[in-house]
């Protein structure tokens, strides 16, 4: 069953695929009762899923949906989202606005949802862990579900990323499901522009599955490299004792960054996200050494045309301003925003000044790196590029290791968290701007991909060409070379493939 933006079936309750509670649950035990009344809104007895693929019998809840902002607008996000039955959205974004997509702010979106027949309330994200947060979801259900014994249409938790395997949300609907007995299931956009632009439903526990099977095979392919370094424990407890370091509230109020001759500096970050700075990590030398081995000609750059959603649902595309080489043995990088697929950045071989660099670069950041991202960029004005999230990186860890080192201009790499950080009684944004000087290497790691967004500001003078180049530890077994994994239709906000509920 797809939800068209173009042929909507009817706002009907109980008759239409995606009225009352029949489409998403065709195929399982039935969670509504026998008198018709739909329990979505919480309560009623019936099955739930037991995490492994099949539905465990015994006292449960009704379906519940679960959608992402993404890149929508709110009206389109709202008629879709009303002609899927449902009737009462539950807001857990852990921030209530959004700077980028004002029309998410929660006062704008609460009259949006009323204007499409829409309940709306915002919950937010509890602090405490997501046994906690899951809590306050599930006690806010019920007591809404208690008030409302006879709750036509469904209920729906609304997180921020499109994709759910990207959003908190995707944690949260286990603990509801293995806590609490919710059964979920997750509303995708689709890889299509209008008319033909729909929302996919996804069962949880196969969202679940798959996800874990990628998490367990970075986990294996982490612990096998630094098996090989000899190293082990939390990346943090290794690098911690090694450098000197600072917390961010007391650099802050300097903002300085240790300069040609200095040690280097360890910045202790929220969320146990560090960030070191190595300067004179590499001689003028080596530079110019390296310079020669990363510039066009001696790598096959290209230069991605991509495209971004619109709140309408259709594609902008675009040109990138620069070129870009994957060199990566074991695997190809998946590039989702790609206009044309094959959406992937064929892996180049890796050089033997790759491995030379490997090898130094991992022994001062004492983690495993096994590919490397450059970015070639032209003379002239660099324009401004992002803000960017960290989570749509597919082949690293829950916590990941990234290193920075460029040639050429310098540039300003700048990373903020998510949310606001409280820590000196006040709300503000935790920033960072690290220039990228030539010689020095910058490593990043932590929770990159739930907590920080990352961009390279405009410059406004006439600058040199550069290649900058970012060290990682990559493990996408979707796009392993040599594996069969079919077509790759993904887009940024879709993963390009349905499950299957109910009946077509």
């Amino acid at each position: 069953p797809l939800l068209a933006a173009s042929d909507r079936p009817s706002h009907a309750m109980g008759s239409g695929r995606w009225g009352g509670a029949s489409a998403a649950t065709a195929g399982r035990p039935s969670t509504r009762d026998d008198g018709g009344g739909d329990a979505a809104c919480g309560g009623a007895t019936g099955s739930r899923d037991d995490g492994r693929g099949a539905p465990a019998e015994g006292p449960g809840l009704q379906d519940l949906f679960t959608c992402g902002c993404g890149h929508l607008g709110a009206e389109l996000l709202c008629g879709l989202l009303s002609d899927a039955g449902v009737r009462f959205v539950l807001d857990v974004r852990e921030l209530d606005h959004s700077t980028k997509r004002p029309w998410f702010n929660s006062d704008a979106l609460m009259v949006t949802m009323e204007a499409h027949g829409l309940d709306y309330a915002y919950i937010g994200q509890a602090s405490g862990g997501d046994d906690v947060w899951a809590a306050q979801v599930h006690s806010e259900l019920s007591a809404r579900a208690s008030g409302q014994p006879l709750c036509f249409g469904r209920t729906c938790l609304l997180g921020v990323r499109a994709i759910v395997r990207e959003c908190p949300r995707l944690r949260l609907s286990q603990v509801l499901q293995d806590t609490f007995g919710w059964s979920i299931v997750h509303l995708q956009p689709s890889s299509d522009t209008p008319p033909s632009f729909r929302l996919v439903p996804q069962a949880h526990h196969e969202v679940w599955s798959r996800q874990q099977v990628a998490w367990g095979f970075i986990a294996a392919f982490a612990r096998a490299k630094e098996a090989e370094l000899g190293l082990g424990g939390r990346w943090q407890d290794r690098i911690l004792p090694l450098y000197r370091s600072v917390l961010w509230e007391e650099w802050d109020r300097s903002g300085r960054l240790p300069c040609r001759g200095e040690k280097p500096l360890l910045i202790r970050l929220p969320w146990e996200t560090l960030a070191l700075i190595v300067p004179d990590f590499l001689s003028q030398a080596e530079i110019y050494s390296l310079q020669q081995s990363v510039s066009p000609g001696a790598l096959d750059y290209e230069q991605p045309r991509r495209q971004v959603r619109n709140p309408d649902g259709s594609f902008t595309q675009f040109n990138e301003h620069h070129k870009e080489a994957w060199l990566c043995d074991d695997f190809d990088h998946r590039d989702s925003r790609r206009v044309q697929p094959p959406r992937v950045h064929p892996g180049q071989t890796l050089r033997p000044w790759t491995h030379r660099l490997l090898e130094p670069v991992s022994n001062v950041a004492l983690a495993p790196l096994n590919a490397v991202m450059c970015r070639w960029e032209a003379s002239g004005v660099h324009l401004k590029d992002g803000p960017h999230t960290y989570a749509t990186h597919t082949g690293w860890g829950q916590e990941t290791v990234i290193a920075l080192l460029a040639v050429g201009a310098q540039r300003v790499y700048h990373i903020h968290g998510i949310p606001y950080f409280y820590g000196r009684g006040r709300r503000e944004v935790v920033t960072l701007d690290l220039p990228l000087q030539e010689g020095t290497l910058v490593i990043l790691g932590g929770p990159l991909k739930e907590r920080w967004l990352y961009a390279q500001p405009r410059d406004e003078t006439f600058l040199p060409e550069r290649i900058q180049m970012t060290f990682q530890l990559f493990a996408d077994p979707e796009v392993a070379k040599g594996a069969s994994t079919g077509p790759r239709s993904w887009t940024e906000d879709s993963d390009g493939a349905a499950i299957a509920i109910g009946p077509e």
